[in-house]
């Protein structure tokens, strides 16, 4: 039986090494701190993703089931 090759990344909050495999419970990052860190960030909109914002997009809806006018 042959392993699979290990594929070994940069944590995207710390840069510190990590591995891409079933051994790591946080991929793609190296611990559940930079994992909560990373969450923070997109809680506190720092992290946004590219597009117009969902109150332009919505603004046909109507009512609570989002019925459409």
């Amino acid at each position: 039986m042959t392993a699979e090759p290990t594929l070994i990344i940069p944590c995207p909050n710390c840069k510190k090494s990590v591995r891409l495999d079933s051994t790591n419970s946080f991929k793609p990052f190296c611990c559940e701190r930079c994992k909560m860190a990373d969450l923070g960030d997109w809680v506190n909109e720092n992290h946004k993703i590219p597009g117009d914002e969902a109150s332009e997009l919505f603004n046909g809806l109507n009512g609570e089931n989002g019925e459409i006018e």
